[in-house]
């Protein structure tokens, strides 16, 4: 997957499956995860009682 972009599942254990299997390397999930966009101003604070 050299180069490419990872559009694929999100879930932890097919991620790891994914680079087990070499299909995806860390290098790429790196760069996935680190341009994913901040969206942190739309989050909302709840509070549990």
């Amino acid at each position: 997957m050299k180069g490419k972009t990872y559009t694929g599942e999100t879930d932890k254990r097919i991620i790891e499956k994914k680079i087990m299997g070499g299909e995806l390397s860390e290098e790429d999930l790196r760069k996935y995860l680190r341009d994913l966009p901040d969206v942190s101003e739309y989050a909302e604070e709840i509070t549990s009682d």
